[in-house]
């Protein structure tokens, strides 16, 4: 039997500097649970062995902590190995640059049931000095819960450092893939919304409204500097799922693609709106590429080549004419 009640999983890669905090923030759980953690660590560079190994005296008491440090691999065998190294029968997620709320697991714990098999939890934003960059949580009404895999399919609404799920559920999303893995290496961006997807077709999710982590925007962050990227592999998944999951679910061979051209739209008309117009024209060009059809795409691009100063003098003319109309 597993010593451990809970196993974190945090892949790491040169995050010394706030790898500290996340720690810290898993010690200081209130849950009576036993808590192993592990650190996959990607190759890093930087003092990432002096901190664990500062932090696995601090918090002896509480948990045990195992370093593993890896050869260059990226995220997904990273969180392979880690799960590969850890034993007990449920399975929490934390990336090495967040934080959790000292009452994440105790506030999780007892909305697991038995056809409940992974819960997550709203969140707030900081900054990268660890000050709130937002004023409340960011989705208290998410709709990722129950029954919830065609609005997953939709969009990837978990955060995934919020994640609490039973073993038994990746076990079973591995076994059920050719390649038997929790985290497929073909995405290197989307890795979590592929697994996500996989155990929303086996259990149902629950969710805390109350933000219970703490996600951390920061110029070192590698995904979020490129959203064309980030957005191509999110619609990648959505395709692929349908590809590998759809007959058996009862869905038409265009479901995926549907979801896909519909996510991306709104993130180009969303992106036109706040004048970022360059990641719009590049998003448009990606649906080119992926075989979107949708007329739209073409007119957000051709407003989105208009001259800068042209949606400037418009959007300074809305915001004196607006309020005069009413």
């Amino acid at each position: 039997m597993s010593e451990a009640d809970v196993s974190v999983i945090m892949p790491t890669w040169n995050r010394a500097n706030y790898l500290g905090y996340a720690i810290d923030s898993i010690g200081r759980q209130t849950a009576d649970v036993r808590i192993e953690l592990i650190v996959a660590d990607d190759a890093s560079t930087d003092n990432t062995a002096a901190v664990i190994r500062e932090h696995t005296s601090r918090w002896a008491h509480r948990m045990t902590i195992h370093y593993l440090p890896l050869p260059k691999g990226g995220v997904c065998v990273a969180r392979n190995v880690a799960l590969a190294s850890s034993s007990a029968p449920l399975v929490a997620f934390l990336d090495s640059d967040d934080i959790w709320e000292d009452t994440k697991l105790a506030d999780q714990l007892p909305l697991l049931s038995d056809h409940v098999g992974l819960v997550h939890s709203n969140f707030r934003y900081i900054d990268s000095f660890g000050h709130f960059s937002d004023k409340t949580g960011q989705r208290p009404d998410n709709p990722a819960r129950d029954k919830c895999l065609t609005s997953m399919l939709a969009e990837d609404t978990v955060v995934f450092s919020t994640v609490l799920v039973r073993r038994e559920f990746i076990d079973a999303a591995a076994a059920s893939e050719p390649h038997g893995l929790p985290f497929d290496l073909h995405w290197v961006n989307g890795e979590d919304y592929d697994l996500l997807l996989r155990i929303a077709r086996l259990t149902d999710f629950g969710y805390v409204s109350r933000p219970l982590t703490q996600y951390r925007q920061h110029a070192q962050q590698t995904g979020m500097s490129d959203l064309a990227r980030v957005f191509r592999y999110h619609c990648q998944v959505q395709m692929a799922f349908v590809d590998r999951w759809g007959t058996q679910l009862g869905w038409d061979s265009t479901t995926g693609r549907d979801a896909a051209q519909a996510f991306l739209l709104s993130r180009c008309e969303s992106l036109y709106w706040q004048r970022k117009l360059e990641l719009v024209r590049k998003l448009c060009g990606l649906a080119t590429e992926l075989g979107f059809t949708d007329p739209r795409f073409l007119s957000l691009k051709r407003r989105a080549s208009r001259p800068r100063w042209l949606l400037s003098a418009k959007d300074t003319w809305d915001r004196i004419w607006t309020p005069a109309r009413t």
